[in-house]
């Protein structure tokens, strides 16, 4: 079973990788959040109702951008 990942909890997944997410930015279709620290993206389409996607969700921070 996959969990549909919203924007609160793919902050919290995001920093249990140990990112440091940003402010959400909303692109009219699309909500996009930028690690702090290694620059992972993860963005949420809100045409596809698969939620939050992204290697900010998938993969543990890089460190320094």
């Amino acid at each position: 079973m996959t969990t549909i990942l919203n924007a609160a909890l793919a902050n919290a997944v995001a920093r249990s990788l140990n990112h440091l997410p940003g402010v959400w930015r909303d692109w009219g279709v699309m909500k996009s959040s930028t690690c702090q620290r290694c620059g992972a993206a993860m963005v949420e389409r809100g045409d596809d109702n698969r939620g939050v996607s992204g290697e900010a969700v998938e993969k543990p921070c890089g460190g320094k951008k």
